[in-house]
């Protein structure tokens, strides 16, 4: 009878540690979906993609730069690729629907007869666009579209009778797709963009099409 009992004493000391062991690593359900998945929608994701954000829904500031030419062959043969910097604010960069407000200015050289040889073509323009992000995560590519007013001026001549204007004000609409990387607050955005126009008379032999391709990089932080 002693015997026994020892024997069952011996084995309950032995699985003790491995009964303790386990109820120290078990985590309910939900807490072991949160370890292993995530999200960055998900408010109580330990994840260093999800920083703790001031603002509610995620905002963002970024400024870059990058470069922009003329679809229109006639309108490519006057006015050289552009130069581009631009600086922009996202609402939303953790809904699936967010928005953005940004200003983009572009400086390239222009060529016509009649011209300056040491002319620029200046554009400044402001935007507005409606945001649909893809995916969550680190990597978030995303689609755009909105309207904005552009304005060029011929800069740093001294002269010109050519059948170039001035200044002209457009009405742009700027269509693109991008992709955002996010981490612990940091964003890093890579974006193409083409903006067909309205209201075009800059250069006479391109009529109002002056739509524009625009590829850019960008960096900043969210917030």
């Amino acid at each position: 009878m002693k015997r026994t009992v020892t024997l069952f004493c011996g084995l309950g000391m032995l699985t003790l540690p491995g009964t303790v062991l386990a109820q120290e690593s078990y985590l309910p359900p939900e807490e072991n979906a949160r370890e292993r998945h995530g999200g960055v929608f998900d408010n109580g994701a330990r994840d260093p993609n999800q920083p703790e954000l001031v603002v509610p829904g995620g905002m963002s500031a970024s400024i870059g730069g990058g470069v922009r030419g003329f679809m229109e062959e006639s309108a490519r043969d006057t006015v050289d690729s552009f130069g581009v910097w631009e600086g922009r604010l996202v609402y939303g960069t953790r809904r699936t629907l967010g928005v953005e407000a940004g200003y983009t200015g572009a400086l390239g050289g222009v060529d016509a007869l009649g011209l300056d040889d040491n002319a620029r073509l200046l554009s400044n323009s402001v935007e507005g666009a409606l945001r649909l992000h893809l995916l969550a995560g680190m990597w978030q590519p995303y689609l755009l579209a909105g309207a904005g007013w552009q304005r060029y001026t011929i800069t740093s001549e001294d002269y010109n009778t050519s059948s170039l204007v001035d200044n002209d004000d457009q009405v742009v609409f700027p269509l693109g797709v991008g992709l955002s990387m996010r981490y612990e607050g940091f964003l890093a955005d890579a974006r193409g963009v083409y903006r067909p126009t309205l209201a075009a008379d800059l250069i006479p032999a391109a009529g109002s099409d002056m739509a524009t391709w625009t590829g850019s990089l960008s960096a900043g932080a969210e917030f």
